[in-house]
């Protein structure tokens, strides 16, 4: 059914099930000719004819293009790809095709971060020109905080090991190294929105719609958990959503294809912060299957087969959340105990993707390490849906030293 392509290190890592040699094609990533050479080699040896192409992490999505083009297959083309990648670029486009988003400067030195962040009000958000997930993102309300956090970027890309990520040609117009660009973006208020969604024949169909649960901790943008379905602000309908992603998406010059979506909510404007082709990650899959029934994963397979994609209705979706466990301190995980946590009757399910020994590691460090596992609950009417989390997540006893 898949022939997955997967980078040697990061076979090396996996701890869990792997396909059968017919089914994986191992090669490292970084230079598509190599990859190229490898797939063809791999389908003439097992007489495999793909049918279709689907990248699931940002840094494959050139790649995953550059596939789909050799092999005459449908996929997001790389120039939309780098619209979608580039913070800055993304943000360029949507502006000049008159899509809400925020404002966004390139920053290339501290007198840079001074001029701009006086033109953000005193209230910007510092990231890489590249990435995801959060890392290496900074809100900044001081001269100082901006100025400290264009520095930890900077030197914190320089040594930072994901090539692929970081290191992109294409993703702005210009010669500068992208490991050097930071950007800058006006800081927009209001509630935090995610959703999957199909654009194809010039319509967009919602798959899931989810609204962020954001944590009061230290690292900004830290999203505590998801609400599924989200609820829209009373003066917004799923179908203007719809138009406001097909715009956007038609901007950045994606055609037919599944996507992911960022965006706010503030003065009854929809703002858009990022968009990509690819499944949203994290805890959502496992989160939307129990809401609904829906394999994201199997979704997004036959969408590159060209099968039709049949949603539930909304009305069939339980109301539940995927709450993310977090370790509160760096060094290595001895034990956890999680007996407390799943003996909570409100809990679903909890999946811990961290064993005994794991270095633990916190922002700006890293971004991931710290990220112990997931919980799915059906929350309790009439409270607060970030108590419940803290509630939860204090049940979770992990011990780190």
């Amino acid at each position: 059914k898949v022939l997955f392509v997967m980078d040697p290190g990061e076979r090396a890592r996996w701890q869990g099930f792997c396909p059968p040699a017919s089914s994986e094609v191992l090669v490292p990533l970084d230079d598509s000719s190599v990859v190229l050479d490898a797939v063809r080699k791999h389908l003439k040896q097992y007489s495999i004819l793909l049918s279709g192409v689907v990248g699931y992490d940002c840094e494959s999505l050139k790649l995953a293009a550059i596939l789909a083009k050799e092999f005459s297959l449908p996929f997001s083309d790389q120039e939309a790809i780098a619209n979608c990648r580039s913070k800055y670029l993304s943000k360029k486009i949507w502006q000049e095709q008159g899509v809400p988003c925020p404002a966004a400067h390139l920053i290339r030195t501290e007198s840079d971060v001074l001029r701009f962040f006086h033109e953000m009000k005193g209230r910007a958000v510092l990231k890489p020109l590249s990435g995801s997930g959060g890392e290496l993102v900074f809100f900044s309300q001081t001269e100082e905080e901006a100025l400290s956090a264009f520095k930890t970027i900077q030197e914190r890309l320089q040594g930072h090991v994901n090539q692929r990520m970081y290191a992109e040609k294409g993703l702005y117009e210009g010669e500068d190294d992208p490991r050097r660009i930071v950007v800058m973006e006006q800081f927009i208020g209001g509630d935090e929105y995610s959703c999957d969604f199909i654009l194809t024949e010039g319509r967009v169909n919602v798959l899931r719609l989810s609204k962020k649960i954001v944590s009061d901790d230290d690292f900004f943008g830290t999203i505590l958990g998801y609400e599924l379905p989200g609820e829209l602000p009373e003066s917004w309908t799923i179908k203007q959503v719809e138009e406001c992603l097909k715009k956007a998406a038609q901007s950045l010059g994606l055609r037919s294809m599944i996507a992911m979506a960022d965006f706010k909510f503030y003065d009854d404007q929809m703002f858009f912060l990022e968009m990509t082709p690819r499944l949203g990650g994290d805890c959502l899959p496992p989160l939307i299957h129990a809401s609904s029934g829906l394999d994201m994963l199997k979704v997004s397979l036959d969408f590159a087969e060209g099968k039709t994609i049949e949603v539930p209705e909304k009305n069939l979706w339980k109301h539940i959340v995927g709450m993310r466990l977090f370790a509160d301190r760096a060094g290595t995980l001895n034990a956890f105990e999680e007996g407390g946590i799943r003996g909570d009757a409100r809990v679903i399910e909890c999946h811990i993707n961290r064993k005994p020994g794991d270095i633990i590691k916190l922002p700006p460090e890293d971004y991931d390490l710290r990220i112990l596992g997931y919980v799915i609950f059906k929350p309790e009417s009439g409270r607060l849906l970030k108590e419940q989390c803290l509630e939860l997540s204090k049940k979770f006893k992990a011990d780190i030293k």
